[in-house]
């Protein structure tokens, strides 16, 4: 990306979406961007936050603001990192920020957002943890095309924000596990008999 190697298909895929355009499309396409911006994410993130303080579930706030600011932080430092600028094909949509295009912010986010809530999801519900599973899936691809199709993003960028965004997701989530299996080990085990 820096050598500008990707630039030649990162035409080619975004002329390639440009043939698929249209009214209805649009539309839907404005809607997942909405989705997956900053102002849905933080309306999200400060209701959870409120359900977890409301439930004395300091464990779950305390993985949601890691998650959540973490996730933004490490994407701004990519941003200033690569600087890279936006795509100028053409935009369907206005009032984009003058930040850098690499990697995504929406795709990012989204997976990592959208990601610790689906996590959650699945486990209180594990009936249904295949189809919360699959509607998250569905929503975070649709919120990365959404932005190469609005004409912002290149696909790179939104391959790697998903891959950070991944990797990120992953590691407070590893975190999480260990921290939760950790106390349930130390509420089950006997007390120490003091000599």
């Amino acid at each position: 990306m820096l050598e500008k190697q990707t630039q030649a298909i990162d035409t080619t895929l975004m002329l390639l979406v440009k043939q698929f355009h249209s009214p209805l499309l649009d539309w839907v396409m404005r809607g997942a961007s909405i989705i997956g911006g900053t102002v849905v994410f933080t309306l999200m993130c400060l209701i959870l936050g409120a359900i977890f303080w409301g439930r004395q579930q300091r464990v779950y706030l305390t993985a949601l603001a890691i998650t959540a600011i973490g996730g933004t932080g490490l994407n701004l430092l990519i941003k200033q990192l690569f600087n890279r600028p936006r795509p100028q094909l053409w935009q369907i949509t206005t009032g984009e920020p003058n930040t850098s295009s690499f990697p995504s912010g929406h795709a990012m986010l989204s997976l990592v957002i959208y990601g610790f809530i689906g996590y959650l999801l699945a486990r209180h519900f594990r009936r249904w943890r295949w189809w919360i599973v699959s509607l998250i899936i569905v929503l975070i691809v649709l919120i990365g095309f959404s932005r190469v199709y609005l004409g912002v993003h290149w696909f790179t960028d939104i391959v790697a924000g998903q891959a950070a965004g991944l990797t990120w997701l992953m590691a407070c989530l590893l975190n999480l596990e260990i921290y939760r299996r950790y106390h349930q080990y130390r509420k089950k085990s006997p007390p120490s008999l003091s000599s």
